[in-house]
């Protein structure tokens, strides 16, 4: 099989999550993509991260009826910092010997990714599939990652689809203000929101 990786807070799940992994779905022809909500991201520390169940359920309700889009705990269940080899390796443990993971990321993130932990490990359990951020530019020239990370130019896909212009930041930023966040996220995602008080 060939299983999406997606990671990240979710907090909350958006619109452009959720138009991302159906672009990469499709386009990749995976079988399965796996949405893997962070327990304690070694990059986020500029606010407190909602707790696993209310982040979770928002998953739950933004995945419901699309049975291809499952959710893994296992960065949840690791106790400590979550990183993105720790959290490869655990997945290489549930899936099949001839499973195939891609790992799905910003371009942003991609220009970034020799100074992640044991980037040659990680392109070692997986091909890295870039999809473009507004603002982070369009092309990225692989040979200046290959000179840092021997081997990733032929464990990167470059995503072609829309650049998504929708963040969690802005959305718990409008909650906060009291503005609208209305197709932004899902209709169920928004009235989850506001019956516990979320980001307010």
């Amino acid at each position: 099989m060939k299983i999406g990786i997606f990671g990240g807070t979710f907090d909350p799940v958006h619109l452009g999550h959720m138009i991302i992994a159906r672009e990469a779905l499709e386009r990749l022809g995976l079988s399965e993509l796996w949405f893997v909500p962070a327990g304690n991201p070694w990059m986020k520390d500029e606010w407190k991260i909602s707790p696993p169940g209310y982040r979770l359920k928002m998953l739950e309700l933004s995945i419901r009826g699309s049975p291809a889009f499952k959710i893994s705990h296992v960065d949840l269940k690791r106790p400590g910092l979550s990183y993105t080899v720790d959290t490869l390796k655990d997945i290489k443990g549930e899936t099949g010997a001839g499973d195939s993971l891609y790992f799905i990321m910003g371009i942003d993130s991609l220009k970034s990714f020799p100074t992640w932990k044991e980037p040659g490990t990680v392109i070692s359990l997986c091909t890295l599939v870039s999809v473009p951020r507004p603002g982070s530019g369009k092309t990225l020239r692989v040979e200046i990652l290959e000179k840092k990370v021997p081997g990733i130019r032929e464990k990167v896909i470059f995503l072609p689809g829309p650049e998504i212009g929708i963040n969690s930041t802005d959305i718990r930023q409008r909650i906060k203000e009291g503005r609208s966040i209305r197709y932004l996220v899902l209709p169920e995602v928004e009235v989850y929101i506001k019956r516990h008080g979320l980001y307010a």
